[in-house]
């Protein structure tokens, strides 16, 4: 091969050598150059049109984006033809600009360009704001759920805060969890909450709801905030009839009075973590939250109550009912009695409506 190559050497005429070394640098510049002009054409010049019958584009980034799943969404929007060359510049601005990409709404208008779109992801978008609405009776595990769903926010993280023992320190909440403390209510918000502030956000308003209409009431009747946030629990996840709630308020009232237990089938339900029909096994399991078992209020509350149930925790019926089963008419409503007997004759009447149901 040494041979050859001396060979064609020498047949070279003088000079052609030379001239093509010379060359080949001119040549790479020539082709640095071309590229360049073309990168830069389709980034700053190369107009982006907007989807057809579209006079806005608007999209979501979501927090943590890298620069890849930034440029996912700006295909899946159709606002990128290129995506290699566009996650490279984005990159190569994010590194020159020392700037992340802001999570949240932005929107697209007009004419665009690959390097406005680019730059626009660069730049904290306009804040916006949505509603939540966090329902009665919700756990905090299924509120980190519904937070996920309207807020994209983290749920395994919202759980975290939520059952952190120094965030309830730092409320003064006796409990390892912040069950029953985040109120629930429509909220109106900035999409680009973060964990930590909607937590804080919930819990806010329930104790300024609190202060406000509760605290005193409480005092009076000799209850601690923690009581009456228990009871109103209880009382939440009972009353399917909203206008039951100061008459079972009443029932348990009478039962605490007389030292009999609360059996309270939410609290055992809340005990095995499903809201299903109990079965007799179930109520015989050794828990804190078994008040079939256990006299007393159990040790904290077993969902988020709202205004209604904390009312009716502080302002029961008066009456002289110990029992209540649902009623055999599928109203939702209860069967209240004073005695035993009364009780069990209508739990027969209720199972009877209930195999019949089970039948058609």
């Amino acid at each position: 091969m040494a041979k050859m190559a001396n060979r064609l050497h020498q047949l070279l005429p003088a000079g052609m050598e030379e001239a093509g070394m010379r060359k080949i640098p001119a040549l790479i510049i020539l082709v640095a150059v071309g590229l360049a002009g073309w990168w830069a054409y389709r980034l700053f010049w190369m107009p982006v049109t907007l989807p057809a019958s579209s006079e806005a584009v608007e999209l979501r980034i979501p927090k943590g984006a890298s620069a890849a799943d930034a440029i996912d969404v700006l295909v899946q929007h159709r606002l990128i033809a290129d995506p290699v060359l566009a996650l490279w510049s984005l990159r190569l601005l994010m590194l020159l600009a020392e700037k992340p990409i802001y999570a949240g709404s932005h929107v697209f208008t007009g004419t665009q360009t690959q390097y406005t779109i680019l730059r626009q992801l660069l730049r904290s978008p306009r804040a916006k704001t949505r509603n939540v609405t966090i329902p009665e009776g919700k756990t905090v595990w299924e509120i980190a759920g519904l937070l996920q769903r309207q807020l994209g926010l983290d749920s395994v993280r919202l759980y975290q805060l939520m059952t952190s023992d120094s965030l309830c320190a730092a409320w003064k909440i006796p409990a390892s969890t912040v069950e029953g403390y985040l109120y629930p209510e429509t909220y109106n918000v900035y999409e680009d909450i973060t964990e930590a502030q909607m937590v804080d956000r919930l819990l806010r308003q329930h104790f300024a709801v609190w202060k406000r209409y509760f605290d005193s009431a409480a005092q009076r009747r000799g209850l601690s905030h923690h009581e009456v946030v228990t009871l109103a629990s209880i009382i939440e996840a009972e009353a399917q009839d909203t206008s039951e709630r100061r008459r079972i308020s009443g029932v348990f009232y009478n039962r605490l009075r007389l030292g009999m237990p609360l059996q309270a089938d939410p609290t055992v339900q809340y005990a095995i973590g499903k809201k299903r029909r109990l079965t007799y096994r179930d109520l015989q399991i050794d828990h804190p939250y078994n008040t079939y078992q256990r006299p007393g209020l159990p040790p904290g509350p077993i969902n988020s109550p709202g205004f209604g149930a904390l009312w009716a925790a502080l302002h029961p019926e008066r009456h002289q009912y110990l029992y209540f089963v649902v009623a055999p008419d599928g109203s939702g409503k209860h069967i209240f009695s004073e005695t035993y007997a009364e009780h069990r004759r209508a739990v027969r009447a209720y199972r009877r409506y209930r195999q019949q149901q089970v039948g058609k």
